[in-house]
């Protein structure tokens, strides 16, 4: 069913007509239910079916999905904290922050921040 202009609806009209229907058959409608709907399932897309009972299982998959991100984010940060290392006394060297050569570091006479490329380095 993936021509998204045919509803259930329509294809219940559609499986109705195509048969020549007995008063005994119509009379067990759970029957006639369970086909056609088992007819149509296998019929619809991965993400049709998921559209059919996503209004219904949205907010739970939602829900089950945050939690578990959550759990993944929470045991991340444990693992690296409990290797951390926190110096509350300022006078000793801190390990953690970033080279003075890599930011705010003297700049290289070599090379300026607006430099342009050479046309030897052009192909």
């Amino acid at each position: 069913m993936s021509d998204e202009t045919i509803t259930i609806d329509d294809r219940v009209k559609t499986m109705l007509k195509d048969k020549d229907w007995t008063f005994a058959e119509l009379q067990n409608m759970t029957s006639v239910v369970e086909g056609f709907a088992d007819a149509i399932y296998a019929e619809l897309s991965a993400k049709e079916k998921l559209d059919l009972v996503w209004e219904d299982i949205g907010q739970e998959f939602y829900s089950i999905a945050s939690t578990k991100l959550k759990e993944s984010v929470a045991n991340a940060v444990k693992a690296e904290l409990t290797t951390a290392k926190i110096n509350f006394n300022k006078k000793e060297d801190n390990t953690n922050e970033v080279s003075e050569s890599s930011v705010g570091g003297k700049s290289s006479k070599t090379r300026t921040t607006d430099e342009k490329k050479s046309s030897k380095n052009k192909k």
